[in-house]
């Protein structure tokens, strides 16, 4: 089964919600599904490899999507960058074939609800 999953973090994070994104989808994998991890392009400043900081097997792949990154202006820029990164989701994943999307966020996925 192919499954997309997104979320609206910067990978790698010293949040806790970041390892346990990368485990669910290091399980996924294990599990045989091929799985992809949608993950919006922003400024990092850990420029480690994701796989090797949370110790994940590297069975999944990785994808970054170009987003509006204005987190730097609190909640306005916030919301401003998660529907620009909702938007460039939908988009991609319309074209891409995929059994299943997971997300943790909601916005993401109400988009995709229309289709």
């Amino acid at each position: 089964m192919k499954i997309t999953y997104i979320a609206n973090i910067r990978i790698p994070t010293e949040k806790a919600h970041g390892i346990q994104i990368m485990k669910m989808c290091e399980a996924f994998a294990n599990e045989g599904h091929n799985v992809e991890l949608i993950v919006p392009k922003r400024i990092n400043n850990l420029k480690k490899n994701p796989f090797r900081y949370y110790g994940v097997q590297e069975n999944f792949k990785i994808k970054k999507l170009p987003t509006l990154d204005l987190i730097k202006f609190g909640k306005i820029g916030f919301f401003i960058q998660s529907i620009s990164f909702a938007k460039f989701t939908l988009f991609f994943t319309l074209f891409k074939k995929t059994d299943l999307v997971y997300s943790r966020d909601e916005l993401p996925l109400w988009f995709l609800s229309f289709f």
